[in-house]
């Protein structure tokens, strides 16, 4: 092959990469894509990495049947003997427990004296958090609301918090966990609280120093104390402050961690400081990173605790300990849940899961999947790769490149996952674009065929529109050409620019053709974003139309939005090259014909009717009136977001009928005072001319000149003040300004 093929090839396949990329992008947008990555990708990493250690500050006391048997309770977990939960937050408290977290709802009223005994050790341990439970209210089949079942009033003002732990009513795959529920008041779940209370246990100082060096302010409004953190609900006011200012200053966080980083605080500190500042980044629900099995979290059963029959008398010291059942005391109700390292019909608990939570969150190993933006790049450039390799490769070589491609991916997603918790999807990479990669370069080899009519469409589509070019593409009787036409409705959009004989007399014709090819380039771009067709080129010269078959407001809309983007873009040029070229534009709105003009063998696409006339020759006005903008203002019967300066009315060189002109200077929410105080004395001074009061209309263009020197209109009008005051025109025509070739031009 020579160059030009093998350039032609890699073009092709790099489209093909891309197509592939595009597919893999479209399936992660759709909630199947992420439904597949969630049950069948994240299974597959948590089983290559295996089993991990959960860290040591995390206990489970199980509420199991050896419990319920051994001391002689029912199984129903609910109607245990509340003293006896008092008894077991006494040895706990005793034995160095940081937190006691019981996973159980005690809504229901018991023996007060059952009660008081859980209060008043809860009450001498000021450490013990208490669930809630979330409860729907169904409005309707489509609207729910969520209220909080709280503890009995004694137990919830005994305790140093409560939270709920909402998790899927129906045993199911737990993927994720809420850190603050919205629906409920934005209220931290039972991990959450569980975290705040014990990194507050001992870094409470240190953070609260830490928000007073970025916000004094912020810093008064936190308790002064730690205690205080521990008493009664002050910790939801806490956690709700925390995420009121976070949520109010995104900055916040990235500040807090920067302060952080220049302080030399022990590495255990400045973890724990580090985790609850990025509880705050993400969103309100966070993945579990499980850690293995059911009891892989360090788990002691309740009745060896309230025995005391365990070994090791420090196995709670400084930790937070979960209360709940961690096997289901009744197992016909089937209340368990699963996770990937479980198998029915072994399940794991929900306090395996708040410990589980807690965990991640008091180490920082949630699972983090790659941001959104992240994981589409990903997923392009992944697609790109392999759509190259498959179309360019021979078939043997495309099979063996793309499986070790495979290999190595899914390697360092697992090395990924393993080793700071970073989630990359596998499930649309390796098993959706991978296969259609490989099959689907199969089928294109098999299409070689079509070549010839894509490059003669890919070449017509530079020339004309796509919608065109496609026609012509597939059009057996060209003779038909002349019969593309259509009466449509829309905006002229004619362009000059200013220098240009200058410029083709003075430099050679291949750099002339540079300049005006990035011109060009930088002309075309607000035309066609704003879906206008560049109809016509001439040397200097572009013509574009925005149509519809109706009359549209939109056309309208983009052309001026086009118009003033053309404008900003030619100036960006202007600075950039040392070739000015200064460009005029005029925008007239009517009727045209649109489609292929010409005859025999020889046809153009262009806009035809008195709407092109008139767009030039308002183009060519801003010349006598010193502007760059010019519009009709049947351009503006309905574009009312634009700021402009009515000129007044003109009879255009070679035409019948008037115009009134508009300069289009911006969007009016873009507006400038100086802008709006030069049309306020420009619109003054104009009334006074229309009303033929010359003197009067002279002074005051000559005054508005003083303080706008360079503005053109004025200028304009001043001089025409002075041919009235000496030639008194027809009264019937002294508003309608008639433009001719001879009439004086001001520079732009």
């Amino acid at each position: 092959m020579n160059r030009k093929e093998v350039v032609s090839k890699l073009f092709r396949a790099s489209a093909f990469g891309l197509l592939t990329g595009i597919v893999g992008l479209f399936l992660s947008l759709l909630p199947i894509g992420s439904s597949l990555e969630e049950n069948f990708g994240l299974d597959w990493l948590f089983k290559l990495r295996g089993i991990q250690a959960p860290p040591s500050e995390v206990a489970i006391v199980s509420i199991d049947k050896a419990s319920a048997e051994t001391l002689n309770l029912p199984d129903e977990a609910s109607r245990w003997p509340r003293s006896l939960h008092g008894q077991l937050i006494r040895i706990l408290h005793r034995h160095g427990a940081r937190i006691i977290a019981f996973d159980m709802l005690f809504d229901q009223r018991r023996i007060p004296e059952e009660n008081q005994a859980m209060a008043r050790a809860m009450t001498a341990a000021r450490n013990v958090v208490l669930s809630e439970s979330i409860k729907p209210h169904i409005i309707n089949t489509n609207i729910y609301i969520e209220s909080l079942i709280s503890p009995t009033d004694l137990l919830a003002e005994s305790a140093v918090a409560t939270a709920p732990f909402p998790l899927p009513k129906a045993n199911t795959d737990v993927k994720r966990f809420w850190t603050f529920k919205a629906s409920v008041g934005g209220r931290a779940t039972l991990p959450t609280a569980v975290f705040h209370l014990f990194i507050f246990h001992e870094v409470y100082d240190e953070f609260r120093q830490l928000i007073k060096a970025a916000s004094p302010e912020y810093a008064a409004q936190l308790p002064a104390y730690k205690k205080a953190v521990f008493r009664g609900d002050d910790l939801h006011r806490v956690t709700d402050t925390l995420k009121n200012w976070f949520r109010t200053e995104p900055g916040l966080v990235q500040q807090l961690h920067k302060i952080l980083s220049d302080w030399n605080l022990p590495k255990r500190e400045t973890a724990l400081l580090r985790s609850c500042l990025k509880l705050y980044q993400a969103g309100n629900s966070r993945y579990l990173n499980h850690y293995g099995p059911s009891r892989t979290i360090k788990t002691v059963p309740y009745h060896q605790v309230i025995n005391q029959s365990f070994r090791d008398h420090d196995i709670f010291r400084e930790k937070a300990v979960f209360i709940g059942r961690s096997e289901d005391l009744q197992p016909e109700n089937d209340r368990g849940f699963y996770s990937v390292f479980t198998e029915s019909p072994i399940t794991i608990s929900s306090v395996e899961l708040a410990a589980t939570a807690f965990a991640n969150l008091l180490t920082d190993r949630t699972l983090r999947p790659l941001w959104p933006q992240e994981q589409l790049i990903l997923i392009v450039l992944w697609g790109f790769l392999v759509g190259l390799i498959c179309f360019s490769l021979p078939v043997g070589h495309a099979a063996l490149s793309t499986l070790t491609l495979a290999v190595l991916y899914l390697s360092v997603a697992h090395l990924k996952f393993s080793w700071n918790d970073t989630w990359l999807p596998v499930v649309i990479p390796l098993c959706i674009q991978l296969p259609f990669a490989f099959v689907s370069s199969l089928f294109f080899r098999y299409l070689t065929s079509n070549r010839e009519r894509i490059n003669i469409h890919k070449a017509l589509s530079y020339y004309i529109p796509e919608n065109v070019a496609s026609k012509l593409a597939k059009e057996k009787h060209l003779q038909q050409l002349s019969e593309e036409s259509q009466l449509m409705y829309g905006v002229c959009f004619a362009t000059d620019a200013g220098n240009y004989t200058t410029l083709s007399e003075t430099i050679d014709p291949m750099t002339l053709g540079q300049v005006m090819n990035e011109y060009y380039a930088a002309i075309f771009e607000p035309v066609r974003r704003h879906g206008g067709i560049v109809s016509d080129v001439m040397g200097d010269a572009m013509l574009a139309v925005w149509a519809m078959p109706q009359a549209d407001e939109a056309t309208r809309v983009h052309a001026c939005d086009a118009a003033l983007e053309l404008i900003a873009a030619v100036d960006r040029f202007n600075r950039s090259h040392t070739l000015h070229l200064p460009t005029r534009v005029g925008l007239h709105y009517g009727q045209m014909r649109l489609g292929n003009v010409g005859s025999s063998d020889h046809y153009e696409y262009r806009a035809v009717g008195d709407i092109v006339n008139s767009a030039t020759r308002i183009e060519c006005l801003n010349k006598q009136l010193g502007t760059r903008l010019l519009v009709s203002e049947e351009c503006l019967t309905r574009a009312g977001s634009f700021y402009t300066r009515k000129l007044g009315t003109f009879l255009l060189e070679g035409k019948s009928r008037t115009l009134v002109i508009h300069e289009l200077l911006c969007r009016r929410t873009d507006v400038k005072p100086e802008q709006e105080r030069l049309c306020a004395g420009f619109s003054e001074a104009l009334a006074l001319f229309q009303a033929q009061r010359w003197n009067d209309a002279l002074k005051q263009f000559s005054l508005l000149m003083l303080d706008y020197p360079h503005d053109g209109p004025s200028l304009f009008y001043k001089h025409q003040c002075q041919r009235y005051m000496e030639y008194p025109p027809d009264t019937t025509s002294a508003n309608v300004i008639q433009i001719n070739r001879n009439a004086p031009k001001l520079a732009i």
